[in-house]
C-alpha cells in the first residue's frame, strides 16, 4: 500500500536494512576487536618466549664460563710498576717502606721497579689478610714476611712485599 504515492513497506525494509548493517557494523567491530586482542596475546607470548630463551642463555653462559673475581674497591686498571703498587697501598691505609731503593735480595724485582714493601706495623691481623686478599684479587703477586723467609739473606723486618706480575 502507499499513502500519497510512498510505500510504507519501504520505511520497513529501509529500517530492517539499517538495523542488519548495524549488526553487521558491530559484528566486524567485535572480529576486530577479538583480532586485536588474539594479535596482543601472540606478541605477549613471543615477548615471554624471548625473555625465556634470554633468560636460558644467561644460565646457560653463567653456568659454563668460569667465574669471574670478584670486584675488589680500588683495583688498578692496570698494574705496570711500583707506582701502581704504592697507590693500591696507601689507598688502603698501609705506608710503603721500600720501591728500587734499598737493600733486597739477588734477581729481586725491585730492582726492575716491579715491586714495593708495604709496613705491617700498626695494622691488626685482619687488617693485613684482608690487605693481602685484596691485592691478590686484583692480580698483584704477593709475598707475606711477616716473618723471615727460610732462606731469604735480606730482610728488613715484618712487611708484606707486593710485585707486578
Amino acid at each position: 500500500m502507499s499513502v500519497g504515492g510512498a510505500d510504507k513497506s519501504g520505511g520497513a525494509d529501509s529500517a530492517a536494512r539499517a538495523a542488519d548493517a548495524a549488526a553487521k557494523s558491530a559484528d566486524a567491530a567485535a572480529k576486530a576487536e577479538k583480532a586485536l586482542a588474539e594479535k596482543a596475546k601472540v606478541e605477549k607470548a613471543k615477548t615471554e618466549e624471548a625473555k625465556a630463551k634470554q633468560g636460558f642463555a644467561d644460565f646457560l653462559r653463567d653456568f659454563f664460563e668460569p667465574a669471574q673475581q670478584p670486584s675488589v674497591r680500588g683495583c688498578p686498571d692496570e698494574l705496570r710498576d711500583y707506582r701502581d703498587l704504592s697507590s693500591f697501598a696507601e689507598q688502603r691505609g698501609f705506608t710503603v717502606t721500600s720501591t728500587t731503593g734499598g737493600r733486597h735480595n739477588v734477581g729481586s724485582a725491585h730492582y726492575e721497579g716491579r715491586a714495593v714493601d708495604v709496613r705491617t706495623r700498626n695494622h691488626t691481623t685482619a687488617e693485613v689478610d684482608t690487605f693481602v686478599s685484596d691485592a691478590q684479587a686484583c692480580g698483584i703477586t704477593v709475598r707475606d714476611e711477616r716473618t723471615r723467609p727460610a732462606g731469604q739473606r735480606e730482610w728488613s723486618g715484618p712487611h708484606v712485599h707486593l710485585e707486578v706480575p
